[in-house]
């Protein structure tokens, strides 16, 4: 786990210095939010909270 978490940091800080070095600050910060974005969708998406079945049935 500590191996995976060191890789991730190391990997952040290689990719988020080439797209500084490519795109300036603007890169960065794009990409960090089109991961954001896309990882609120699939959280959204995959999430097993269902509010309608359960609302329907308290109405009934």
């Amino acid at each position: 786990m500590v191996a995976i978490i060191q890789l991730a940091i190391m990997l952040g800080a290689m990719v988020g210095g080439t797209l500084f070095d490519a795109w300036g600050y603007r890169g960065p910060f794009s990409v960090a939010a089109a991961l954001l974005v896309i990882a609120s969708l699939l959280a959204v998406v995959t999430s097993r909270i269902r509010t309608m079945p359960i609302f329907a049935e308290q109405l009934a």
